[in-house]
């Protein structure tokens, strides 16, 4: 074989060999939090879609979970849920009434019927409750599940609500 084929196959293979696709890098596991428990064991959560985040607190007997865009420098677009017994409804807060409408929709697999109205000249916020998620040793003292959002328009509040349906979802 002359030097001329012999440096054209050696060529041609290590540019065959160096031109392979490079390996993505891993992506990062979505963000995920417990939002409730049954019998012991985490039953419902709530995973954070692509370029959001999840600030959770914690208080005696509740807990507070806000799903936020990931570049959010304060909580002007959020879908809140407050998990415990004893929800404080957002428009029975009001002092005026303002006009209100309703959207179907689901959460963790239950239908639910949400209530939006505009909070003022920036915000929509829609608000729904569900509970039964899981059986509860206690009838009486049902855990509830408050859900919230606040947007800048009804398409973003629509999105918010279809996070609520898609996001909160069974730990397997």
């Amino acid at each position: 074989m002359s030097m001329h084929v012999r440096l054209a196959v050696i060529v041609f293979a290590s540019a065959f060999f160096s031109c392979q696709p490079a390996v993505p890098p891993p992506s990062k596991p979505p963000q995920r939090t417990i939002l409730l428990w049954s019998s012991g064991a985490p039953a419902f959560q709530l995973v954070a879609p692509e370029g959001y985040h999840i600030e959770a607190s914690m208080g005696p007997d509740f807990s507070v979970h806000h799903l936020l865009p990931a570049d959010a420098k304060d909580q002007e677009e959020e879908l809140g849920i407050y998990v415990g017994n004893y929800p404080g409804l957002l428009l029975s807060q009001r002092r005026d009434r303002p006009r209100v409408s309703y959207a179907a929709g689901t959460v963790a697999g239950q239908r639910v019927t949400w209530s939006c109205w505009q909070d003022n000249p920036k915000h929509i916020v829609c608000e729904t409750t569900t509970s039964g998620l899981v059986p509860e040793s206690n009838e009486s003292v049902r855990t509830i599940l408050h859900l919230w959002v606040r947007a800048g328009s009804d398409r973003e509040a629509a999105a918010y609500r279809r996070f609520a349906a898609t996001q909160i979802v069974p730990v397997r």
